[in-house]
């Protein structure tokens, strides 16, 4: 046991060595380290506590310190390790953060629309609370996205991310920063957006069916043509927000900021609207005398198409 510990000891710093890691090593601690264990343990031999050594000049050695000193080697040996390995855990993460980014690079570069490695890469630096901010994952030239489906990116900062065409179906996004992000032609069924930031986002043509938006912020977005249905968008705030030709069938409005949003070219029968509030709301036609009841507020403004 012993003589394997200080293999590895030994073999750490070696290879500290040749990366020239020399100065990073905290030579300080690991001293301190072995200092201390080395005291307790003579605190805690009964032999030498009862009779400890003399320091006067000329006394003879007492070998008993060695003895002691020898019998600490393996307590001595981890701690130093565990000194060294705590030491070197920022290093050891930046390397990883590192190394995602690469697969995310490389997975883009080769124009790999299926990659569970990029996945499990985009995971990893969303569990570091690393920012996405503005990450591009849209193949332009080909005009084709990525498959992330089931992903789970939640709390991540997706800001102006450009995830246009990407199956994110079954994607955990909840309380998620996309705020600005375009989200066009993306699969986002049975998606969790529950309290994410939508705010301004570009959501044209995508597939909403079932996802979960409870709570979340999609004033100002733009939903034309954006399949809704089935969704649940309780309590959501999509004051100004364009949903002109969305299909909204079984779609749950209950508790909705719909403040001047545009829901024109919308069928809006058999829509959960309780307590929405519908204040100067453009509508093709007038709703319904119970869900004019069941709104907060109902001061729409009737646009007839042309």
């Amino acid at each position: 046991m012993q003589t394997t510990i200080l293999k590895l000891v030994i073999n750490h710093i070696h290879v500290s060595l040749q990366n020239k890691y020399l100065n990073e090593i905290p030579w300080k601690t690991v001293l301190c380290t072995i200092f201390i264990i080395y005291f307790c343990a003579l605190g805690a031999n009964d032999d030498y506590r009862k009779s400890p050594s003399t320091l006067r000049i000329g006394a003879t050695f007492d070998w008993r310190l060695v003895d002691i000193f020898l019998g600490q080697l393996d307590s001595m040996a981890i701690a130093s390790a565990a000194v060294l390995y705590f030491k070197e855990a920022p290093e050891r993460k930046k390397q990883s953060i590192y190394e995602a980014w690469q697969v995310i690079d490389n997975a883009y570069a080769s124009k790999v629309e299926t990659s569970y490695a990029r996945i499990d890469a985009l995971q990893f630096l969303a569990q570091e609370n690393v920012s996405l901010k503005g990450i591009d994952l849209y193949y332009e030239e080909e005009d084709k996205g990525i498959d992330l489906e089931g992903i789970a990116l939640p709390k991540t900062n997706l800001y102006q991310a450009n995830l246009r065409r990407a199956n994110l179906s079954g994607a955990n996004l909840s309380n998620t920063n996309l705020n600005g992000a375009d989200l066009r032609d993306t699969d986002l069924r049975d998606a969790n957006l529950k309290n994410a930031n939508l705010s301004t986002t570009k959501l044209n043509n995508a597939d909403l069916n079932r996802a979960k938006l409870n709570n979340a912020d999609l004033s100002l977005s733009h939903f034309n043509n954006t399949n809704l249905s089935d969704a649940d968008l309780r309590d959501a705030n999509l004051s100004y927000a364009n949903l002109n030709g969305a299909t909204l069938s079984n779609t749950n409005l209950s508790g909705c900021n719909l403040d001047r949003a545009d829901l024109r070219n919308v069928k809006l029968c058999e829509i959960n609207l309780c307590d929405a509030v519908l204040f100067k709301t453009q509508l093709s036609a007038h709703l319904s005398e119970q869900q004019k009841q069941q709104c907060k507020v109902y001061e729409p403004i009737i646009v007839e198409n042309n």
